[in-house]
């Protein structure tokens, strides 16, 4: 396509998804270029603005578009060398570009724009500087083949459906100056394992990993104080989920068919469950829910959650918990007093054993199991993956001794393991409590 020095302006989405398209020449009498003019071209190699335009240029022949009087990159290709003058990157700049495989996006630049690689799905890992302030809304939307991407310090928000459908991406680490996750930010990241969601961040926005099924483990930090309708909706390999005392709502569908998950701590702060919050969370064993007032709920909040498991309420709310709507449809509401908390000290280490720092905190403890032959001894707190948070041990003593010579599992009771020294703890799924960090030590 030759553009003749006739025209002034291309208007929006003028050779949008020219897929054949490989080269663009934009003489000097263009002045205005319109919103993703070039979107979708992804077989663009070779982009130029011709000598003298005053609007436009392709400055050290970087193959772009830039708009000369904001310094913004407005139209990319997968041969793009961003320059160091770039200060953003334009809506829609590489909006299509499949063949992109890896971009720098050099440490002048503030912004990233809406759709800016959006659908680059050749892209496997980017790294945003510290200088970015901001993500833009859709900004690596189907960038399937992203694998890895490392956020800068200084990026203070993610927009909504920013990485959404990178069903590639396997773990991302959100800096502590983030403060918001956008709208369906990550959802159908169906690859994404782990996230850390640091201390920073005041609100989860609706369906923000929603559809993220290889997410195994959350802990949402004590700076939170709502999560968004749908927040980890049909996340199925979610096994267990920390909510802070500083959240003081849920949102409706928040945990929906999360069928992985197996018990779940409502923290006292929390005044309101949105409806269908915990539908369909099959994999339930216990439910305990701290607040002294039952918690509003809407409706099926706990549709096709099985009834009869344990319900641990404070005591002196266990009557107002059997009368309130739906949490008196649960069969089995267990007050939990004094006896049934117990304090322990969490040390927090680095790899290198240095001391970072340490914290008590308070766990229920569920009834003790009767086992034919053995004493119960205490209840013991075990180390343990930190992401999977803390795991509560109930220790017995054998009536008789043992000649056992290693650790094995009771064919019977998968739960209990045989120790030579005749001691068997017994796995507890009552897990109430998770932190973060490198490794924890349990004095």
């Amino acid at each position: 396509m030759t553009i003749p020095n006739s025209v002034t302006s291309i208007g929006d989405y003028a050779f949008y998804d020219c897929s054949s398209l490989t080269s663009i020449e934009i003489p000097n009498s263009v002045t205005s270029i319109g919103e993703s003019a070039f979107g979708g071209c992804s077989g663009l190699t070779s982009i130029n603005v011709e000598n003298g335009n005053s609007f436009y240029d392709s400055r050290n022949n970087c193959n772009a578009i830039i708009e000369t009087a904001t310094n913004t990159l407005i139209v990319g290709c997968m041969n793009t060398i961003i320059p160091n003058s770039v200060t953003s990157i334009g809506n829609y700049a590489f909006d299509g570009c499949s063949g992109l495989t890896s971009v720098t996006i050099p440490g002048s630049v503030t912004s990233i724009g809406n759709y800016a690689f959006e659908s680059c799905t050749g892209l496997t890992s980017v790294t945003i500087p510290n200088s970015v302030i901001s993500i833009g809304e859709y900004a690596f939307e189907y960038c399937s083949g992203l694998t890895s991407v490392r956020i800068g310090n200084s990026v203070t928000s993610i927009g909504e459906r920013a990485f959404y459908n990178c069903t590639g991406l396997t773990s991302v680490n959100i800096p502590n100056s983030v403060t918001s996750i956008g709208n369906y930010a990550f959802e159908f990241c169906s690859g994404l394992t782990s996230v850390n969601i640091p201390n920073s961040v005041t609100s989860i926005g609706d369906y923000a990993f929603a559809f993220c099924t290889g997410l195994t483990s959350v802990t949402i930090p004590n700076s939170v104080t709502s999560i968004g309708d749908g927040a980890f909706g049909y996340c199925s390999g979610l096994t267990s989920v920390t909510i802070p005392n500083s959240v003081t709502s849920i949102g409706k569908t928040a945990f929906y068919y999360c069928t992985g998950l197996t018990s779940v701590t409502i923290p006292n702060s929390v005044t309101g469950i949105g409806w269908e919050a915990f539908e369909g969370c099959t994999g339930l064993s216990s439910i305990t829910c701290e607040a002294i007032t039952p918690p509003t709920l809407g409706s099926y909040v706990f549709y096709d959650v099985n009834k009869s498991i344990p319900l641990y309420v404070p005591a002196e709310s266990v009557e107002a918990y059997q009368t309130a709507d739906q949490w008196k449809d649960f069969t089995n509401i267990i007050g939990l007093d004094d006896g049934d908390v117990e304090e322990s000290n969490i040390r927090y280490i680095d790899p290198s054993n240095n001391e970072l720092g340490s914290e008590t905190v308070s766990l229920h403890l569920p009834d003790v199991p009767e086992i034919e032959g053995f004493t119960f001894l205490k209840w013991q707190v075990v180390a343990g993956d930190l992401e999977e948070g803390i795991i509560i041990q109930a220790v017995y003593q054998a009536d008789e001794s043992t000649s056992a010579s290693s650790v094995y599992t009771n064919p019977a009771n998968p739960a209990q393991k045989l120790i030579r020294n005749g001691n068997v703890y017994i796995l507890s799924n009552e897990k109430t409590y998770s932190i973060t960090g490198q490794e924890v030590i349990v004095p």
